[in-house]
């Protein structure tokens, strides 16, 4: 016993009417949307069975939304000042909240010499923790010697997803001695968004 099943889709490939044949038997499946359909026909127990299977598969090929639909939020961290010598001192921080994703679409730092000081050494880094893991340092930007001007100002083009749990912090040190400093920044842009 065999059941022709054919399936008419739409311009995307969401399917919209569907026909079932058994022992010259026939049924007609009209999509509604993903919750409604119609039948026509008298379909037996096994073209029911049949006629599930494909509306089933409907439901599924609708899918999440696609991520920036889904409740979007954007995430801004920002840290920019003159700083004299000190030790690492976290400057920001972000947690993606539980139930959340987060994607990371840029990173900025910038750190410039503006008094100079023999032994001047200085740095921003940033870190990644992944839920449960150790931290890891993921972008820097560093100046190593006391000429005033120097300056390193990265930029990270390249994006990376965030789960529920991880954190991304921004760190930042400067063994300037007396009289000298630095101008350092940190920023940090991404959208959060529902898992």
């Amino acid at each position: 016993m065999s059941i022709d099943i054919k399936i008419v889709k739409d311009f995307s490939g969401f399917p919209t009417d569907v026909t079932i044949k058994q022992n010259g038997r026939k049924a007609e499946l009209k999509v509604v949307n993903d919750s409604n359909f119609i039948v026509k026909g008298t379909p037996t127990a096994d073209m029911w069975h049949a006629l599930s299977m494909v509306f089933n598969d409907v439901r599924s090929h609708k899918g999440a939304a696609n991520w920036y639909d889904r409740n979007p939020r954007t995430i801004h961290r920002a840290y920019n000042a003159y700083l004299v010598g000190h030790v690492a001192t976290e400057r920001w921080t972000y947690t993606v909240p539980a139930n959340r994703k987060c994607l990371i679409e840029s990173l900025q730092l910038l750190v410039f010499c503006d008094v100079a000081v023999i032994g001047t050494l200085s740095y921003f880094d940033v870190y990644y923790t992944p839920f449960g893991e150790a931290d890891q340092a993921i972008f820097g930007a560093v100046i190593m010697n006391d000429t005033r001007g120097q300056i390193a100002n990265p930029s990270n083009s390249q994006s990376f997803l965030m789960f529920a749990g991880d954190v991304v912090h921004a760190l930042s040190t400067s063994q300037a001695g007396v009289g000298g400093g630095n101008v350092m920044a940190a920023y940090l842009k991404g959208t959060e968004f529902d898992a």
